[in-house]
């Protein structure tokens, strides 16, 4: 062999060493890059959460009154525009030209009930009471005052459960007697007409 043959023989192993260094150094960049990549993909894999809360307070609700009309829808506004009746005027015996109704707005879950009383209409005037008795009628009740002070009260309406805010009206009509009406002394004479709300 050579001398020439011998060199160039050398420089072709250093070339192809070269070449398979260069080989491996890239496989090892490359394996690098495939593990970075692959990091950052697992990365996406654990997430944290967080949360937080919505709260709120919904009070009683329990009105109730003598209204003008009746309520017309389940709101406090509507409640409100039903009006309110406070003076029912008499000037002869018998059933009575009127509108008036008992009027609630609740929200109790376990409901409520109305109760009604009536004392027979009254004058004190001289010293000496004078009675007018009268039958008042509302809801499921109805109940005649006695000829004196005592009354007698009775449920109207009873309401078991309640699943919203609900508005209820119940109309009020009033007859007055005739035989006490007709015998009375002069005066001027009052008599009422009691609702009691409760809550279940």
């Amino acid at each position: 062999m050579s001398y020439t043959t011998s060199v160039l023989r050398k420089r072709r192993e250093k070339f192809c060493t070269g070449v398979i260094i260069l080989k491996g150094y890239n496989m090892k960049k490359t394996y690098i890059t495939i593990f970075l990549i692959l990091i950052i993909a697992s990365a996406g894999i654990f997430a944290a959460t967080d949360d937080f809360t919505v709260t709120t307070t919904v009070a009683e609700v329990g009105l109730m009154k003598v209204s003008e009309a009746a309520i017309l829808a389940s709101t406090n506004q509507a409640f409100i525009d039903s009006g309110d009746f406070t003076t029912l005027p008499i000037t002869t015996h018998g059933p009575q030209t009127f509108e008036a109704y008992m009027t609630v707005l609740a929200n109790k879950r376990t409901g409520f009930n109305v109760s009604m009383k009536a004392t027979a209409m009254v004058s004190t005037e001289g010293g000496i009471p004078s009675y007018i008795r009268y039958t008042v009628a509302c809801g499921s009740g109805t109940t005649t005052t006695p000829a004196g002070t005592g009354f007698s009260t009775l449920t109207v309406l009873g309401v078991t459960s309640l699943t919203a805010l609900t508005g209820f009206s119940r109309q009020i009509s009033v007859s007055i007697d005739e035989t006490t009406f007709n015998a009375a002394v002069a005066g001027s004479y009052v008599g009422t007409v009691t609702f009691e709300f409760t809550s279940n």
